[in-house]
């Protein structure tokens, strides 16, 4: 009892007149002091399972002399900042069940200043635990905090649960043994540098429901191939840059923008389809795409480019597919026109309609197949005669 009133006074010392830096000194030594006076009884078994009844006692079923020689635990229950300290306090950590826990407001901070949230992962939760391998997170949890698993670099298997519907900033940052990683269709948005830097992350599957994803959010990933879930309007500045691995990517005909260096560095992609409703892509955004040697692009009106979206090497030996009758219309566009192969396609998709049922296929222009303006806006084409048109890359027929 004495241990374990000195451990919570280590960890929970607050002296308005003690700086921040001396207070983590005055816990350390606490801390250092009772490993060093009390005797050491270890576990004959190194996984552990544990029902916390009570939020913030879980150091009270492990005992403090135990802390470092646990492996495995498997907790359920409440479990608040309190909580979370201890387990940040198992330096040797493989596996972690938290599938029936409750993250409970309260308690100490478990790092930094950092307090729990009912139901959230929070900000640096585990930050930095190298010796993860594998968590299962509470089934209940709705959002995964700024940096919650940043650091963690033998961590190789996450499930996240339905449950959760934003994955936060910096969330898996660094994460160098994680392979693959499925998004579950609860999840609308992924912050910017999530899943950067994790090396070995080849397979990741991101749902429909996923509707923004920032910034850098795979940059320097593993990624092979991806499909960008439909409903994302915005390819971010950076999202794929410098994979290195990436051969193959699917834009949705959500996306009306790809930023300044989405794919900058991917070295091993060969070919990519810009869908008809993008108007402008960034600078860099293909820079040092070394294979890339087909470009399609859908749009009849060349979308907006940056001196420096696609590199010199990449204008002069790939080709540039556009659709029938636009080649002059990109020729004559600037940036596009530096490109030394510019090639007609005829546009595969086709839409049959009728006049009086058109629901509009967005704001852009009608074309003949000739490449001709015939509108400026597709909503009103009441007054077009039966034929065959496009309308942002796709071909309508009108009947």
């Amino acid at each position: 009892m004495v241990s374990r009133i000195l451990f919570k006074f280590a960890l929970g010392i607050h002296l308005k007149t003690v700086s921040s830096m001396k207070q983590s000194a005055i816990r350390f030594l606490l801390f250092a002091l009772l490993l060093a006076v009390k005797p050491i009884t270890a576990y004959s078994d190194s996984a552990i399972t544990v029902h916390v009844a009570t939020a913030g006692t879980l150091l009270d079923y492990i005992g403090i002399e135990n802390i470092e020689n646990i492996t495995s635990l498997t907790v359920s229950g409440n479990l608040n900042g309190t909580d979370i300290l201890v387990i940040r306090k198992m330096t040797n950590l493989n596996y972690l069940n938290m599938t029936d826990a409750t993250i409970v407001d309260g308690g100490l901070s478990y790092y930094e200043n950092y307090t729990t949230s009912k139901d959230k992962i929070g900000k640096n939760f585990f930050y930095h635990m190298e010796s993860l391998l594998e968590v299962l997170l509470p089934l209940n949890i709705t959002s995964i905090g700024h940096g919650a698993f940043e650091g963690c670099t033998s961590l190789a298997s996450i499930i996240i649960p339905n449950s959760v519907t934003t994955i936060e900033d910096w969330a898996f940052y660094a994460n160098h043994s994680l392979t693959s990683v499925v998004i579950p269709n609860s999840v609308t948005s992924i912050g910017i540098y999530c899943f950067a830097q994790c090396n070995n992350l080849t397979s990741i599957i991101i749902p429909n429901s996923v509707k923004s994803i920032g910034g850098d959010a795979f940059s320097g990933s593993g990624l092979i191939s991806v499909t960008i879930p439909d409903g994302v309007t915005s390819i971010e500045y950076g999202l794929f840059s410098n994979c290195a691995n990436l051969i193959s990517v699917t834009i949705p005909n959500s996306v009306t923008s790809i930023g300044r260096n989405a794919f900058y560095g991917c070295h091993n992609l060969s070919s990519v389809t810009i869908p008809h409703k993008v108007t402008s892509i960034g600078s860099g955004a293909f820079w040092v795409c070394s294979s890339l040697t087909s470009i399609t692009s859908l749009n009849p009106t060349p979308p907006l480019l940056q001196r420096q979206t696609f590199d010199d090497a990449t204008n002069k030996n790939a080709i540039l597919y556009v659709p029938t009758g636009c080649k002059t219309i990109y020729w004559l566009h600037p940036y596009w026109e530096y490109f030394s192969n510019i090639e007609e396609i005829d546009v595969s998709d086709v839409k049959t309609i009728k006049t009086d049922d058109y629901n509009g296929i967005g704001n852009g222009k009608v074309y003949n197949l000739n490449g001709e303006l015939l509108r400026a806006n597709p909503d009103d084409i009441n007054n077009l005669p039966k034929g065959i048109y496009i309308i942002y890359g796709q071909k309508v027929v009108i009947k």
